[in-house]
């Protein structure tokens, strides 16, 4: 199939399958390539999941070629001997789904403290995989799903904490990314990793307090 679509698009397009499809993410990885564009798409991508679309999948192509590209970067400086200096790192990716998509973590925090009986045990069921980042029991067992209420926090809440990453970064309050670090580990882990600093470790916690 990918063979007969490949003849296909060279003979609309006179460029092979992924050329084209690096044609169609170029647009895309420009605009990720800025602060702004970048809340854009993480936005987009939340958007859909309150239609119980898995908005992290669609988005994730483009915000992790730009995180790994520009922490490539940051990791050559480094090993010259020189600070790393591009702020739209891998780490970026990470804020954006820190405790999963719409940066829910603080939220299980707060049910486990709730009265509510399936509340304690949704927070309870929800808390590990949390702290790697996967939020679909929260984000359909609660549900955020056609949650007008909890769509505004769910929304809001990866912006402000971008926003609050990337100034800090470029304040030197914690230190830009320059390691790769694995995907679906313990957060604090991860901002560890990815940059050899306990600000970071930190940093990360505050945000999801």
């Amino acid at each position: 199939m990918i063979y007969g679509a490949n003849l296909i698009i060279m003979a609309l397009t006179g460029s092979n399958f992924p050329e084209f499809i690096m044609m169609l993410l170029t647009p895309a990885l420009d605009i990720a390539g800025n602060l702004w564009g970048f809340i854009a798409i993480v936005t987009f991508g939340n958007f859909l999941w309150l239609f119980g679309i898995n908005g992290s999948s669609i988005i994730f192509p483009i915000l992790f070629s730009i995180g790994i590209a520009n922490t490539g970067i940051n990791s050559e400086l480094v090993a010259n001997g020189q600070a790393p200096d591009v702020a739209m790192n891998l780490q970026m990716f990470r804020i954006s789904v820190l405790g999963g998509a719409g940066g829910t973590l603080g939220l299980i925090i707060l049910m486990m403290r709730s009265k509510l009986p399936h509340l304690k045990t949704l927070s309870k069921i929800s808390i590990v995989p949390g702290i790697c980042g996967i939020n679909e029991p929260i984000i359909f067992g609660l549900p955020i799903v056609f949650n007008p209420i909890l769509a505004i926090p769910f929304l809001i809440t990866p912006i402000i904490n971008l926003v609050l990453t990337y100034y800090a970064q470029l304040t030197g309050i914690i230190s830009m990314g320059y390691i790769i670090d694995p995907s679906f580990t313990p957060f604090f882990a991860q901002a560890y990793l990815a940059t050899m600093d306990i600000r970071n470790v930190l940093f990360y916690c505050a945000l999801i307090i």
